[in-house]
Order: structure tokens, then sequence, then C-alpha cells
């Protein structure tokens, strides 16, 4: 009787470890992701105040930017700050690119990502000059 009770005590156990253990892996991968939305946030509010601070050129619409792509601006401070806010974004996002698109003074930024297991990931954020 007492090894048939010592072996439910361990099946049990086990099955616990293994539950505790799976909701670990999980919390990670979730604290990993909440870490890379954060990311993006800080990035957007990056180009953001860039082209607040070059106010002239980005009515201009010489911060436009698409997926894939680096600045063509005619203004070497839009290309530099373009340029700048996508490398931070391949370094510190995996996989990481953005686009900037601009309509009047509405400014819509969308940052994509992928995550390890590599699906896609997107934030997309409105801002006004």
């Amino acid at each position: 009787m007492t090894s048939v009770e010592t072996l439910v005590a361990t099946v049990v156990t086990s099955v616990g470890l293994l539950g505790i253990g799976a909701l670990h892996l999980v919390s990670l991968k979730d604290n990993l992701q909440a870490n890379f939305r954060s990311q993006a946030n800080i990035l957007t509010t990056d180009i953001i105040e860039r082209m607040r601070a070059n106010r002239e050129d980005a009515i201009e619409h010489r911060y436009n930017v698409d997926f894939g792509a680096l600045s063509q601006s005619s203004s070497a401070v839009a290309k530099e700050d373009v340029d700048s806010w996508k490398l931070n974004l391949k370094r510190l996002l995996p996989n990481g690119d953005g686009s900037i698109e601009q309509a009047s003074e509405v400014i819509v930024i969308t940052i994509q990502w992928r995550d390890r297991q590599g699906s896609p990931s997107t934030l997309t954020s409105n801002a006004r000059l």
C-alpha cells in the first residue's frame, strides 16, 4: 500500500512541476513580447519628437519612408533622423522595420517586427505635428 501511495504522490508532484515549468516559459515569452512593444513605443516617440524638432521638413513630407527603404529626403537633417531611426529599429527589434506616412499634419507611424517564433507584430501610432 505504501509503494502505491508513493507512486501516486510522485506522479502528482511531477505533473505539478511540469505545469509550473510551462507557466514559467509562457511568462518569459510574454515578458519578451512586452519588452519589444515597449521598445516600439519608445522608437515611435523618438521619431515623432525628431519631426517636431524639425517641423519645416516634416510639414514638407520629407520624413516619409516606406518599409525596407532608407530615406530619400533632400534634407540632410530629415535623412539623418530617418536613417538613424531605421537603424535603431533593426538593432532593438528582431527584423524591425518601420514606415512613416503623412497626410497634412497627421503622421502615421507603423513599426513591424517578428517574435522568436516568427509571428509578425505591428504597432501603428498616429500623431500631430
